[in-house]
């Protein structure tokens, strides 16, 4: 009897925490960055800054606005449509926060410490402490190819100095066009640069001097892009606003999407990746009874396992904002009342 009530606790517990809870953020209306940290959570939404804590959910610091003053920020969105408004990166003891030709830090508690203009007109679109200075993934045409028919846009991947002035430019890919193509990105943790830009499973590690130490990679199948899938995103850019007003009505625009949809062959190996808890998720295209596939790896490129977890998207391949943390999911999903609700999933070890 006391075997059958103890197996009765166990799987209620296990219920319990892998069902997930849900908790509405009053504030959040468009969200663009989700991290947490310690007890924390932060969420950035246009150029500002909430902290939440993770013991009931309450706002306990709103900072950043636009604007030129101390403490303000001016949004990378200047540069890039598309770009996050702010970068953050979360110290123990400080927040860092990149913004277009600034950079700024905060205390944890969300108060303003110092910032430091930056001398170089940048074309970096995202930036993080890195060495002595910085890590920042930019923007680049070269409009000599352009000129001779060539896409000729560049996402770079560079170091940076103190002042925000390039010292090296450590890699280069094409800037991404089409249903079916990565988008290059980064991560930095303690004194090492992962990024993500070529073909197949690959991401390679750099050093503080932008020096490659490591490549991580993997065999991988690609998800085939069926008919369905097509249909699927045929449909999803008809209706979404955006696109049905100035790509739809236009027969040259909607021509060349619709070709790019109907030429693709196979997603990407995977969409994004993340670094939390000392592993590495690989976010695949893969899904298996609703649930989206991640591969796990060590920092050091030894796979781990595969998870499959219960991502909610917001059009057909992208999922809602989201984070790994604390064994967590934490992923912020906008509901029929346009409310943002924080879903909160345990991941089994």
């Amino acid at each position: 009897m006391k075997k059958i009530l103890f197996f009765i606790i166990l799987l209620v517990f296990v219920a319990f925490v892998f069902a997930g809870e849900m908790v509405t953020l009053p504030e959040i209306f468009n969200p663009e960055t989700l991290e947490v940290d310690g007890d924390d959570l932060f969420v950035t939404q246009e150029t500002s800054v909430f902290i939440y804590s993770l013991e009931d959910y309450k706002l306990k610091k709103k900072f950043g606005r636009e604007g030129q003053g101390p403490g303000d920020f001016k949004s990378f969105k200047w540069l890039l449509a598309g770009a996050k408004d702010i970068d953050i990166t979360i110290f123990p003891e400080t927040i860092f926060v990149g913004s277009y030709l600034k950079t700024s830090y905060f205390s944890r508690q969300g108060d303003f410490i110092k910032e430091k203009r930056l001398r170089e007109v940048m074309m970096w679109v995202n930036i993080a402490p890195f060495g002595k200075g910085f890590a920042a993934r930019g923007i680049k045409p070269e409009r000599d190819e352009m000129k001779k028919g060539k896409p000729g846009l560049y996402y770079t991947f560079d170091i940076l100095d103190a002042e925000g002035s390039k010292i090296k430019e450590i890699c280069r890919y094409l800037f991404p066009s089409g249903v079916a193509k990565k988008i290059p990105q980064y991560h930095v943790t303690g004194n090492r640069l992962f990024i993500s830009g070529r073909d197949g499973l690959v991401i390679d590690v750099y050093d503080e001097q932008g020096n490659l130490q490591k490549t991580i990679k993997k065999d991988y199948k690609k998800v085939e892009f069926t008919k369905e899938d097509k249909q699927r995103i045929i449909k999803w850019y008809q209706e979404d606003p955006f696109y049905r007003k100035y790509f739809v009505p236009n027969k040259r625009r909607w021509k060349l999407l619709r070709d790019d949809i109907e030429q693709a062959e196979y997603f990407p190996v995977f969409h994004i990746f993340l670094i939390s808890d000392g592993k590495l998720f690989l976010q695949t295209y893969r899904i298996k009874e609703d649930k989206t596939e991640f591969l796990v790896f060590d920092l050091e490129g030894k796979f781990q396992k595969t998870l499959y977890l219960p991502l909610q998207y917001k059009d057909f391949t992208i999922p809602h904002l989201y984070t790994i943390a604390n064994g967590k999911l934490y992923q912020l999903v906008e509901n029929a009342d346009e409310n943002y609700m924080l879903h909160i999933t345990g991941i089994e070890k």
